[in-house]
């Protein structure tokens, strides 16, 4: 399908002499219908990088391409609390082209009270409104910015279900956020982003088991010639790592069937890999 954006080495620094590092020659690209998440610790520069993306902040170098029309939610919800929702969603429409693309979008996140001052709103339905002005365009890139912070479960489901409305449209998304059980639900690529690099976590989509065994290490090697594994030799112990639930299943079948005792039994999980690699000093 294409790409909807193209970022090549974009570098920013912050602050005076001397100057903090936020991004290091960060590069990336989204394909049309994919969405792309960025996790990080807090002050790492995801919102930045959002941010330059959508024009708002200054690069010092490097280079950003967007296919198309571009949406943006920021982390920060911007709404006219005096208005109501229909009065705030016309005002923005009359900016964007006067499409009335967001009554279709009401009518998907259920808000029937259109005439109620938004200041009276709860935070969900306010993220509702931030969510559905970033759609109204039909926009080709999407950028969210911790679309789920603070949010109950309720109001985040609607939000996945209409994000991957856009991305079956053929939309892409770029996000950010900390919420790593949304992040399993919408995202086709995960990124994290520590110390100016961006870095992808290719391992997280596909379920890996570690199995660690003591004894009969010289048995390990021959046992599993012809499984698809990966062993790793630690002293006294073995590791055994594989993919998937079945080879998992498998490969404890195997080790029982030998007599060999799993000594311990480990799945990986996002929100692992996520510590894992935020603990580490250097990516």
């Amino acid at each position: 399908m294409g790409n909807a954006l193209e970022v090549k080495e974009v570098s920013k620094k912050y602050g005076i002499m001397p100057k903090k590092t936020v991004l290091k020659n960060v590069s990336f690209h989204i394909e049309k219908g994919e969405c792309l998440c960025i996790l990080g610790a807090n002050g790492e520069g995801k919102s930045t990088l959002i941010k330059i993306v959508a024009g708002l902040v200054s690069k010092d170098h490097g280079n950003v391409h967007i296919d198309g029309k571009l949406g943006y939610m920021p982390e920060t919800s911007i709404n006219f609390p005096s208005l109501n929702a229909y009065e705030a969603m016309n005002y923005y429409d009359l900016l964007s082209g006067n499409k009335k693309n967001y009554l279709k979008y009401m009518e998907s996140f259920s808000i029937v009270e259109r005439k109620k001052r938004i200041k009276k709103y709860s935070k969900g339905m306010k993220r509702k409104l931030d969510l559905i002005r970033a759609l109204n365009l039909e926009p080709d890139l999407l950028l969210l910015d911790e679309p789920f912070e603070g949010l109950d479960p309720g109001v985040c489901n609607d939000m996945i279900s209409v994000i991957a409305k856009e991305k079956s449209r053929g939309s892409a998304v770029l996000m950010s956020t900390h919420d790593i059980s949304y992040v399993e639900k919408i995202a086709d690529r995960v990124f994290l982003l520590k110390n100016g690099v961006l870095k992808e976590i290719r391992e997280w989509k596909r379920e890996t088991t570690i199995l660690t065994v003591q004894g009969s290490i010289e048995k390990i090697p021959v046992l599993f010639k012809d499984f698809p594994c990966e062993i790793i030799q630690d002293g006294q112990n073995v590791q055994i790592k594989v993919v998937g639930s079945d080879h998992a299943i498998s490969a404890i079948q195997l080790l029982s069937g030998s007599g060999i005792t799993i000594k311990t039994q480990e799945v990986i999980s996002l929100e692992n890999i996520f510590l894992r690699e935020v603990e580490k000093r250097n990516l």
